[in-house]
């Protein structure tokens, strides 16, 4: 326990709940930067109860925020009042949701459009695509030949003379002499 919070584990690769804890983080570090700026010229540290002012802060923003998708902040979606003045508010759920729908559909057709279209054979020769390469290092590793493709958007490539993997076809790219 830090404050009265409960300390909560996340998981690295959950996008969503990184964003909004960055984003909590964000506004807690710019209200402390604000508090030294205009405060005290002593190197004293923050009181808990000033600590605590910053967290009630940082959630409000978080809490008073539209959202660029729903252009409504999530305490006015559940409270049905407007966070800042206090006027009721009446979303319409079927054009939220229409709306979400249409920017769905944007951003997939937009991946879409990026994505190569390729029907690998046994016997093609492939790269595979390495994560976060420097800028000098090279872009995949390989080649590899293909042994076996599946139905599921997977394919199986031998690494070595004794060993075999599968891997996504998301994580490959054909191989051009």
């Amino acid at each position: 326990m830090l404050n009265g919070n409960k300390i909560g584990t996340i998981t690295v690769k959950n996008p969503q709940t990184n964003a909004i804890r960055e984003r909590l983080h964000q506004s807690i570090s710019k209200s402390l930067c604000t508090s030294q700026v205009k405060g005290s010229s002593s190197n004293q540290g923050i009181s808990s109860s000033e600590y605590c002012g910053y967290q009630f802060a940082a959630s409000y923003a978080a809490r008073a925020t539209i959202h660029s998708i729903l252009r409504i902040s999530p305490g006015a979606w559940v409270f049905q009042r407007d966070m800042i003045l206090n006027i009721p508010l009446i979303t319409d759920l079927q054009l939220i949701y229409q709306r979400r729908q249409v920017i769905i559909d944007e951003r997939l057709r937009r991946a879409n459009f990026r994505r190569r279209s390729y029907d690998y054979k046994v016997g093609d020769e492939i790269l595979i695509l390495l994560d976060n390469p420097t800028t000098l290092d090279d872009r995949g590793r390989g080649p590899y030949t293909i042994i076996q493709v599946h139905a599921n958007g997977t394919v199986t490539f031998q690494r070595t003379m004794y060993i075999t993997e599968r891997i996504n076809i998301r994580r490959i790219k054909p191989f051009h002499r």
